[in-house]
């Protein structure tokens, strides 16, 4: 599912990027990403991007905006209308895999992962894939990508989010 970034997303991007990214540079706080070629504000920059994108293609679905010094925790990046939470993984290549910031299962802590790979322009995104926590808990295999073990699911192993939409359509919202 491709979604064309606007320019009030690009801004608000920004916006929510500076406001997880300058409370830990001020007090030199790393983030734990999953790419070490990026700076930090690009990584924040490209998960709030990732993260709007879904918001506007899903009616009522809510980003979390919290600024935390110490990181998110792996709790949920997003609420869907249904009830869902979601932890939303930006990979900057297509076809790159869903990995979680550590080899530890309980860290998916939300009811599904989202998977987002950029777009054919430098305003597209594509919300490719999806997979349930019970899923990920299933399938999921150690791997070092250079920077550490992480968790991974092939992408090729996991739904399409067209899928899970059209399967939540039946559900009510909250």
């Amino acid at each position: 599912m491709i979604y064309h970034m606007t320019q009030a997303d690009e801004e608000l991007a920004m916006k929510i990027a500076h406001q997880r990214n300058d409370g830990k540079v001020n007090r030199n706080i790393r983030s734990n990403k999953f790419y070490n070629g990026r700076s930090e504000i690009d990584t924040h920059v490209s998960g709030a991007r990732a993260e709007i994108a879904i918001c506007r293609t899903v009616p009522g679905a809510q980003m979390d905006t919290q600024e935390r010094l110490d990181g998110d925790k792996n709790t949920h990046d997003i609420i869907m209308p249904w009830g869902h939470t979601c932890e939303v993984k930006y990979r900057r290549k297509t076809k790159w895999d869903y990995a979680l910031n550590s080899n530890r299962i309980n860290d998916f802590k939300s009811n599904i992962g989202i998977l987002v790979w950029p777009g054919n322009t430098p305003k597209q995104l594509d919300i490719c894939r999806m997979i349930s926590q019970a899923r990920f808990r299933k399938i999921s295999l150690v791997h070092n990508f250079g920077y550490g073990d992480r968790l991974v699911v092939k992408w090729n192993n996991m739904s399409t989010f067209e899928q899970y939409i059209e399967f939540c359509k039946e559900l009510p919202t909250i």
